[in-house]
């Protein structure tokens, strides 16, 4: 067999050349990929002979990813300490006062607004007998004049009584639908003895002094003495959940009064009265002193942390326009360092498997 050793030559020469220019386009390639030395926030591929994954001009934007760092979780701010008169102006604001027949027999605070439903707090007692048929409606009025009516015929579906607490909800239509923020009181859970707090209501005017001041409110000064973790128990009016003890000025007439802190926050609603001395003359329609006034009795609220136990009882909607803030602000213990506003009160230690309330006739353990 003879050798063409001139087509062979043909075909080396051809093998050489070819492997010379792929050489040359891979060298094209590699000189344009990112040197370390160098910040390159892209990569253009042109012309390359060995892949098909990348068209040709086609860049590649190359983001560098965050590292996982670790962030402390942000602490919600601390309240701010309000002053008398700055609470006592967002009290107004948002206390409603209800009456019947002209004759106010408590009040309430605006807690909430989805649309044009409103939702008000009040003590289940102002409110918690339902008019007959023929008799005239209870009626509730905001600081700002608008004003509903709770009748015989709607009266199941607008006033929603907590279980067996001292406390109600009150849903109202309203026919403005614009949200007014700065009537909407802001809720807390957390109290604290021997700290500040502050009632707004309005009082029982008669109403022929209701002719000359057709509205008479009430800001009283006082503090906390105890928070009873074991709330009581009326066995006359069959219902429960005071729980919070305080020295402020009361009348008959400012149940359902919001309590509030020293941050503008209510903490709970006022719902009774006892060992009260002084009587109220609706005809004068004066203010009672601001200064605490041992003649005005004992009084107990409903904290708002009770009210925040009774969910399942809530009317729809009521929770996702509720303004709560749970922050703590300090200890909340029984105390007796600083004297009781009766000289003759013992303050007796937690009682233990007491239930919600203290049922008549009920002895809690340790209870003195």
């Amino acid at each position: 067999m003879k050798i063409n050793w001139f087509l062979c030559l043909i075909v080396i020469v051809g093998l050489v050349t070819q492997y010379q220019k792929n050489q040359s386009q891979l060298w094209q390639v590699v000189s344009k990929l990112p040197k370390p030395w160098e910040k390159r926030q892209d990569i253009v591929v042109q012309n390359n002979p060995f892949s098909n994954a990348i068209p040709t001009g086609k860049s590649i934007n190359i983001t560098p990813q965050p590292k996982n760092i670790k962030s402390e979780p942000t602490k919600p701010e601390k309240p701010k300490v309000l002053s008398p008169d700055k609470i006592n102006e967002a009290a107004e604001k948002s206390t409603v006062f209800i009456s019947i027949s002209g004759k106010i027999v408590g009040s309430g605070v605006i807690i909430g607004q989805s649309g044009n439903t409103i939702y008000v707090l009040t003590a289940s007692h102002v409110i918690g007998i339902p008019p007959g048929e023929k008799e005239d409606p209870y009626k509730i009025t905001t600081n700002d004049g608008e004003e509903f009516e709770v009748g015989f015929s709607r009266y199941d579906e607008t006033v929603k009584q907590l279980s067996n607490t001292d406390l109600s909800v009150l849903v109202l239509k309203s026919n403005a639908l614009q949200i007014k923020n700065d009537r909407i009181a802001q809720l807390a859970i957390s109290i604290s003895a021997q700290r500040p707090v502050y009632i707004f209501g309005y009082l029982p005017c008669s109403l022929s002094a209701k002719r000359e001041k057709p509205k008479q409110y009430q800001w009283s000064k006082g503090k906390i003495f105890n928070f009873e973790s074991t709330p009581k128990f009326d066995p006359e009016t069959k219902l429960g959940g005071y729980d919070v003890y305080y020295n402020n000025n009361t009348i008959t007439g400012m149940s359902g009064s919001p309590v509030f802190d020293a941050f503008g926050r209510v903490i709970a609603i006022h719902a009774k009265t006892e060992q009260k001395k002084a009587s109220y003359d609706s005809e004068a329609c004066e203010p009672l002193p601001s200064e605490p006034n041992l003649s005005f009795g004992e009084n107990w609220g409903v904290s708002i942390k009770t009210f925040s136990n009774l969910k399942s009882y809530w009317p729809p909607g009521l929770e996702t326009v509720l303004q709560t803030d749970s922050s703590f602000v300090g200890e909340s213990k029984l105390v007796k360092q600083d004297p009781s506003p009766n000289s003759t009160e013992t303050v007796s230690p937690v009682g233990v498997n007491c239930g919600p309330f203290r049922k008549p006739g009920e002895v809690c353990p340790n209870k003195r």
